[in-house]
């Protein structure tokens, strides 16, 4: 019975001292991580704001436009 109990506590050991190691160089990893990916989404995030801006400025050139030829026909 102690072989199997100081085997069982040799890879509770072992476990906690692999938890430890990716606790420490994995948190910075994470952390660079979600920043990368934060700013991607962001990056992201101002590509479809700009278009949907180019977007409405097309529409509204496009509406004054049509509204400028309908105001000119009227007038001759």
């Amino acid at each position: 019975m102690c072989g199997t109990s100081c085997m069982l506590s040799g890879i509770q050991v072992q476990g906690a001292e692999q938890a430890e190691w990716w606790g420490t160089g994995s948190l910075t990893e994470l952390t660079r991580l979600s920043r990368h990916q934060a700013r991607q989404a962001r990056l992201r995030r101002n590509e479809v704001q700009s278009a949907r801006q180019l977007k409405k400025a097309n529409s509204k050139s496009k509406h004054n436009a049509l509204l400028f030829t309908a105001a000119k026909t009227r007038v001759c």
